[in-house]
């Protein structure tokens, strides 16, 4: 009894955060601040009352409209609220420690906000991924303490889990990089960048995941677009959303890409 209610709690809170995605991802591609003013609706300009402002909630009582013009809330508004809800309590789930939890939650937010502005806006900030670099960066030799193993050349220290994330960091950039001088239609100068945030937040291991779940994603929508006819050759398709999804799988399971290929080549080889 007390579990799920811890849960429900987490889940609530995961919807919050889910609130807080949406802001984010309406304001900041606008250049606007996190705080002020405060939420308004995008139609009439006018402030949104705050027994307007329950995530959820307020979307089905005003049944997905604006509670003084009428117009349409977007249903991304409340698909982020339960998603981010359903994932933050999940990261608790598997990750119930409190410095493992935030990390998981801090994470999930950052992949989030940069999927949505890139699959609405066709953009991955500059600014943003300077923040999130920023907070990976400072994170980097710590995250033994944190409660996630980053080894280098054998080592669990500090100084390995910084070379860990480095590494991995300038390996997804680069990979990213040399996949956009063959194709420079195919993807964005953004993708490789936050490639690189990727590579910050996962470390060596969990980046190689990320971006093969990225990659193979991404191509299975890609063909199916193609085959449709919703897209041509020459049409660039957002990847920030298929790099969130990718990281937020490396995240919350535990598929290891780099472990599976070695068993797969060990069994295939007889080494």
């Amino acid at each position: 009894m007390l579990e799920a209610a811890i849960s429900l709690l987490v889940f609530l809170v995961g919807v919050s955060i889910g609130s807080f995605v949406n802001t984010a991802a309406d304001r900041l591609p606008r250049r606007q601040s996190l705080i002020y003013p405060r939420s308004y609706c995008l139609s009439c300009n006018r402030d949104i009352p705050r027994r307007h402002l329950l995530p959820v909630i307020s979307y089905l009582y005003l049944r997905g409209r604006c509670g003084g013009c009428g117009a349409k809330i977007p249903t991304r508004i409340i698909v982020i609220e339960i998603l981010t809800g359903l994932l933050v309590a999940y990261a608790h789930h598997i990750g119930p420690e409190i410095s493992v939890f935030l990390a998981l939650t801090v994470s999930i937010t950052i992949l989030l906000v940069f999927a949505i502005i890139d699959l609405e806006n066709r953009l991955i900030l500059n600014r943003a991924i300077l923040v999130g670099t920023g907070v990976f960066l400072l994170m980097a030799p710590f995250w033994t303490v944190i409660g996630s193993e980053r080894t280098f050349l054998g080592e669990n220290t500090f100084f390995a889990s910084l070379s860990n994330s480095l590494l991995a960091a300038a390996l997804a950039f680069l990979f990213f990089f040399l996949i956009r001088l063959s194709f420079p239609r195919g993807i964005g100068g953004g993708d490789e960048k936050m490639a690189l945030l990727l590579g910050l937040m996962l470390g060596l291991s969990d980046a190689l995941t990320a971006l093969f779940c990225a990659i193979f994603a991404g191509g299975i929508v890609a063909s199916v677009l193609l085959l449709s006819g919703r897209r041509g050759r020459k049409d660039a398709i957002p990847y920030g959303p298929f790099l969130a999804l990718g990281g937020i799988v490396s995240l919350l399971t535990d598929l290891d890409v780099l472990a599976s290929s070695t068993t797969l080549v060990s069994g295939l080889t007889g080494f």
